[in-house]
């Protein structure tokens, strides 16, 4: 994400040369992504976050949201809504929000409360109720705002660079927590999938009343 000739946030188009590591001992090889990247994500964790903290603490709708950022790559609305479902279930710990090769934020929090105790004491935002049609989707979002919070408080950074900070910070700390060591400490999945049985069909689906 970069500034236009007029000051304006776009997202850019960037080919990159990502290092591949060899472990001595294993012989497995690794690709060593920056801060700013995260594993099967198209988009840098600034366009994430900037949108994800947009739409939690703002009071606009997923699309109008999505279209803020200027530029052809702006991401889809759907996608915002994957990013927010998978951010929000990481950030409470639950399972479907996690990704095989990624560690349990109860880590990076853990780790940035040893070094920060307020970070205790970081609050859950009230979340708009335009935003929600369920509890739980209610509480993921949440979740959101809370991690967004704590990153701003851990790295003393504003969005959309927080939670960039926030993992090279944790990487800093990796001596002591080697479960931050090898993984981005912050690592989350796009989107929550469903059973069938939770799945409604098409000839099932609720219609809008005629008009």
């Amino acid at each position: 994400m970069e500034k236009d000739a007029h000051g304006v946030r776009v997202v850019v188009r960037v080919e990159a040369r990502i290092a591949l590591a060899c472990c001595d001992k294993c012989g497995s090889r690794v690709r060593v992504l920056p801060c700013d990247i995260q594993a099967h994500k198209l988009y840098a964790v600034a366009v994430i976050e900037l949108l994800v903290a947009t739409y939690t603490e703002g009071d606009t709708s997923l699309r109008v949201t999505a279209w803020r950022l200027a530029g052809i790559r702006t991401p889809a609305f759907t996608t915002l809504h994957a990013w927010s479902e998978g951010m929000g279930a990481y950030a409470l710990g639950r399972r479907q929000g996690e990704l095989p090769e990624g560690r349990p934020h109860a880590a990076l929090v853990q780790e940035t409360e040893a070094r920060l105790p307020e970070a205790r004491e970081v609050p859950t935002p009230e979340v708009d109720e335009r935003r929600y049609r369920s509890e739980a989707r209610r509480d993921r979002l949440g979740a959101c705002a809370r991690l967004l919070l704590t990153a701003a408080l851990a790295t003393k950074v504003s969005s959309p660079f927080a939670l960039v900070g926030w993992c090279a910070l944790a990487l800093s700390w990796s001596r002591s927590a080697p479960l931050l060591a090898f993984t981005s400490p912050i690592l989350f999945r796009t989107g929550l999938s469903s059973t069938g049985f939770e799945r409604v069909g098409a000839s099932v689906r609720a219609r809008s009343p005629p008009k």
